[in-house]
Formats: structure tokens, sequence, C-alpha cells
């Protein structure tokens, strides 16, 4: 589902996506993309919300196949397709269900995710509430297997990416990360790559079973790229 264009609210809600797959061709080097759903920007920008509740999302791999990378993902919030201007200014994802997400690839673009925030409006409001998922590598069939992903975080139950100052509160939600992977694998119930977006936790089950390979690391909860170094985004009423 790709919905685009300026709406004053876009609504996605109980909808069941499941058993997506690409069977890629052998040594086709561009990444491979799977979204379960994927809203994107607004033609004209402006103010607008979005709302994405009660889906059942599950089943979306890549087969295995010599050469490849993919990314799979069941929720996204991304700018990165046309139009992209503008990408909300209240965001609300809530009581959707997520699992089996199997990627296939050993490069640093291969991952799965839960659920993607890559872009927001300025001074946007994201509430990210009450979502399940579960992403266990060692349930892969059909061809997609696991023990070949390299990538450090290979696997993210939530992802914050956005670069745009905003709000971001993420609420009773229950993560659960499994499997493993190959030399450098990595895992994360809650990745946090920006130090813009003002966070707060409050309330989640983070849980990673996962096993990662040599020198990766397997975390309920990662600050990524800039944000290593400072929890300035952290906010003090955060308690899980």
């Amino acid at each position: 589902m790709l919905p685009t264009g300026q709406i004053p609210t876009e609504n996605i809600f109980n909808n069941k996506i499941s058993n997506l797959y690409i069977s890629a061709t052998a040594g086709n080097t561009g990444t491979h993309n799977i979204f379960g759903v994927q809203s994107a920007g607004s033609l004209t920008g402006g103010a607008y919300s979005k709302n994405i509740y009660g889906n059942k999302i599950d089943t979306l791999y890549v087969r295995q196949q010599t050469g490849i990378n993919s990314t799979v993902t069941a929720i996204s919030n991304s700018g990165t397709t046309t139009p992209s201007i503008s990408n909300g200014n209240l965001i609300n994802i809530y009581k959707n269900k997520i699992s089996h997400l199997v990627p296939f690839g050993t490069g640093a673009t291969s991952m799965a995710r839960g659920i993607w925030i890559q872009s927001t409006q300025a001074s946007a409001t994201v509430n990210l509430t009450n979502n399940m998922v579960n992403l266990d590598l060692s349930s892969a069939f059909d061809g997609a297997v696991a023990g070949v992903m390299t990538a450090p975080d290979a696997i993210k139950g939530i992802d914050i990416a956005q670069a745009a100052t905003s709000n971001v509160n993420i609420y009773y939600n229950t993560i659960r990360i499994a499997g493993s992977g190959g030399t450098g694998f990595g895992s994360s119930a809650l990745t946090i790559s920006n130090n813009t977006p003002a966070i707060k936790l409050q309330n989640n089950i983070f849980v990673n079973k996962s096993t990662p390979g040599a020198g990766g690391v397997a975390a309920a909860m990662r600050r990524a790229g800039a944000t290593t170094s400072t929890t300035s985004n952290y906010l003090p009423a955060s308690s899980n």
C-alpha cells in the first residue's frame, strides 16, 4: 500500500497484509524492497495527519539468491518516494501486529524493520503505541534463510531515523527479536539514529533474544550514528 498526495487526514486501518515475497535474479546487486504499508509525503506540502492502526502484517520475505541485497519493512512513514515534500505533522501508528519479516543479503543495506519513521514534517508529533512486533529469523521458510545477514543493525523492531525536530512518543509497545546472522550481524528492538527528535519511552517491553555474529551486538535499545555520545533527546519522563 502506498498512499500519496495531500489529504487532511490519512487513515490506513484493519488491513491484513500477508505472504508478499520477491524471487530475485542471481547477481542483481540492486536492493530489493518490500513494504507492507508505505505512507509517503504530500505533493504540495502543508499540515496533515496520519492514522495507521489495527493492521496485521506478516510473512514478507525475500527468497534466497546469490549476490543480492534486500529490505523488508512492515510500516513506513518515509519521504524516499515521490511525492515527499511533507510527511505529516501528526502521525499515529497504533495497535498493529507485525511478524515474520525475512530479508536476504549480506550487505549493509539488507535489513528488516517493523516500523520505520524515516521522515516527518518539522515540529511533528509521532505517537507509536500498543504495537506488537515479533521478528524471528529462525522462522524463515520457502527459500528465505537465517544465518546470512551481516549488517550491524540488520533487524530493527522500531527504527526512528528522521532528521526533523519533532516529538516521538513510544508507549506500550511489545517488541521481540530472535534468530541469528553471520559475522558482524547485530539487531535492535529499538534503534534511534538521529539526535534531533525528542524521544519519550514509557511502558514498553523490548526483548532481544537474537544471537549476534562476531563483532555484532544484540541490543534492546540502540543509539546509532551521531547519537552514540549523547542522550540529550532522550526525555527524563521516559520509564520502561
